[in-house]
């Protein structure tokens, strides 16, 4: 089984205040592609980058994208900490395994 990694980059800034949930925009469109056969399958896997968890921001949800996903991704993510955290525009929030 082979993967491509790639980097996943916030397309506006956002303030995500303490306890709370938002939906993050990304800039890059995202395709996950068919493979055919017995026992083959495609899927991609979002994981958010270590500084960023560091600081208080952990993924919502795990959902992997599905075979045939083709588009821009809306990432959740929770802010665990006591501050409000600031991400900017164009920072890389993480990177994009795709499983082929």
């Amino acid at each position: 089984m082979r993967y491509n990694i790639s980097k996943i980059t916030l397309k506006n800034r956002v303030t995500i205040k303490p306890e709370s949930v938002v939906s993050l925009e990304v800039s890059e469109k995202v395709d996950i592609p068919l493979i055919k056969g017995i026992d083959k399958m495609s899927w991609g896997n979002f994981y958010i980058r270590k500084s960023i968890a560091r600081k208080g921001v952990l993924q919502a949800c795990h959902t992997p994208f599905p075979q045939e996903f083709n588009g821009y991704p809306t990432i959740v993510v929770r802010n665990d900490s006591n501050v409000d955290i600031e991400l900017l525009a164009g920072e890389e929030i993480g990177s994009l395994w795709i499983w082929i």
